[in-house]
């Protein structure tokens, strides 16, 4: 069966790209992903610490995940029926809890909890950002998702030079500086809190600006087809990637003999974004 073409009205591209609101997203999925993979880079000083075996910290690292990415798609259904302003500040502050219980972790069970609060975090912060920077791109929906995520791979690469700097020399405790990272975080969102304000009450207008735009209707096979494929593929790359991220650091000082802050830094150059290949 053929696709067709529609026209369709929608708010989404009716107003201009909000270039200061997709910077603060940027932002705010840096800061995010900063955290987040501080977490992943500092296994090596909490095994140490607490004296867990690898297996121990593959449940500590299991628990993450789940937390992390599986409860995404749940939280964006629950997110486009229901907006509300303050689910981003929810996030940072439920990865904010994470990090202070995590500071002061004493045993597997607590660095358990407390990482399932930070990958609450991420998992409520990632599909509403994303959400948010669907509407501030006034249509230029590539511009606004490259920016976006420029912001989370930079600040996925310095989580692990900062775990090298702070964690690995000054102990597990240290984690309540980036505690105050998150709260930082909290507060950074007030732009994007009071721009996404005005922009719902707009909305429930009945003046509300709209736009014609062209929209392909495919059958629900396609659809079906198209999203099993986009989650294939998503799904292997961030297995491969979180596979990595959190056996590096251990492969080195195993293998090589390196110190856990030196294979922060390994792990740190593994990460950080690189320009396309020509």
């Amino acid at each position: 069966m053929r696709s067709k073409t529609s026209v369709k009205n929608t708010p989404s591209s009716s107003y201009k790209t909000s270039m200061n609101i997709l910077f603060a997203l940027s932002l705010t999925h840096m800061l995010n992903d900063m955290l987040q993979s501080v977490v992943s880079a500092s296994y090596p000083v909490i095994k140490d610490n607490l004296h867990l075996s690898f297996g121990q910290i593959g449940i500590i690292a299991f628990v993450y995940q789940i937390c992390a990415s599986v409860f995404q798609p749940a939280f964006g259904v629950l997110f486009d029926k229901k907006p509300k302003t303050w689910y981003l500040s929810m996030g940072s502050s439920s990865t904010l809890v994470g990090l202070l219980i995590l500071a002061f972790a004493h045993s597997v069970y607590v660095v358990a909890v407390a990482v399932a609060f930070i990958g609450l975090g991420s998992s409520i912060i990632h599909p509403e950002a994303s959400r948010l920077t669907h509407y501030a791109s006034g249509g230029k929906h590539g511009l606004a998702q490259s920016i976006f995520q420029v912001g989370g791979n930079f600040g996925g690469s310095m989580g692990p030079l900062l775990a090298a700097l702070i964690i690995a020399p000054y102990g597990q405790k240290y984690m309540v500086v980036f505690a105050g990272i998150a709260m930082i975080s909290i507060l950074s969102k007030r732009p994007i809190t009071k721009w996404y304000t005005e922009r719902i009450r707009i909305l429930k207008t009945k003046d509300a600006p709209k736009e014609t735009i062209h929209r392909v209707r495919l059958t629900k096979r396609q659809i079906y087809y198209s999203l099993v494929l986009l989650l294939v593929l998503i799904f292997s790359k961030y297995v491969y990637t979180a596979s990595l991220s959190n056996y590096y650091t251990f492969f080195l000082i195993e293998k090589f003999n390196v110190t856990t802050q030196q294979s922060q830094i390994f792990l740190f150059v593994f990460l950080l974004p690189r320009p396309p290949a020509h």
